[in-house]
């Protein structure tokens, strides 16, 4: 065989290999790290707030995070991260059920304890 073909097979077959590994695993494992970061963000600024005076926290915000953190975990994140996040004791499911429950609360106790539980379960600190 001509060795232009050997070497343009397999560097078509690295290609397909790093497009994969990139596509339906690095990717989706940044994207759930950057919507954790943005998240992890919000919910210190609003733990400042509620400490410093008591304010209705955003609603819609919460809610955003909540279908974001669900949508990662559930439509794009792989197998093999999902059972990372177990055997870390991470439970991005469990954080936006209590996500949805702080877009409801007006009591700031509440809301700091909810806060606290949220960053529990995704292992913030």
């Amino acid at each position: 065989m001509n060795p232009l073909i050997v070497v343009a097979a397999i560097s078509f077959f690295v290609g397909m290999f790093g497009y994969v590994l990139f596509v339906f695993w690095l990717r989706p494992v940044a994207g759930y790290l950057k919507v954790k970061r943005q998240l992890a963000k919000d919910l210190n600024a609003a733990s400042a707030r509620v400490n410093s005076k008591p304010a209705k926290t955003g609603t819609a915000n919460w809610k955003k995070h909540a279908a974001a953190v669900n949508r990662m975990y559930d439509e794009r994140l792989p197998d093999w991260y999902k059972l990372t996040l177990a055997r870390r004791g991470e439970s991005p499911t469990d954080a936006a059920k209590h996500l949805l429950t702080l877009a409801n609360t007006q009591n700031p106790q509440h809301a700091a304890k909810r806060m606290a539980e949220i960053k529990a379960c995704l292992k913030i600190k």
